[in-house]
């Protein structure tokens, strides 16, 4: 399998299973969050800090084969994309453990391209 096609299929996964759980009956408050659009995503935004290269990160995982998929895009301030990449990693112990694979990756590719400031944007809510 290439690292695209398990990437893709962990995303897909991961909407399925979002689509399929029950919606949370506690009502949350409401709160304003400034906020900038990516690739038709609702990001949060912090006003002060418009240089930052802004990352966006995915991992996807095989139980069976304890693979995972790992997948990052870099964007300028602006939405165009400066790095893009993925990767395969074996020994995978859990999806937490993609998911923060994940985000190594994406600090050591922004320490490669000499990135000093960077927001990093992941799915997993248990490990942000």
């Amino acid at each position: 399998m290439l690292p695209e096609e398990v990437v893709s299929g962990g995303i897909r996964l991961a909407r399925e299973w979002n689509q399929a759980q029950e919606p949370r009956n506690s009502p949350k408050k409401p709160v304003y969050v400034p906020e900038v659009s990516i690739d038709g995503r609702t990001m949060p935004r912090n006003h002060s800090d418009d240089s930052a290269i802004i990352c966006t990160t995915d991992a996807s995982w095989d139980a069976t084969s304890k693979r995972a998929g790992l997948a990052w895009i870099f964007r300028e301030n602006n939405g165009t994309i400066a790095i893009q990449g993925s990767e395969i990693q074996h020994s995978v112990s859990s999806p937490l453990m993609a998911e923060a694979l994940a985000i190594r990756s994406t600090l050591v590719m922004a320490a490669e391209h000499e990135i000093l400031n960077l927001r990093i944007y992941s799915d997993s809510l248990t490990l942000i």
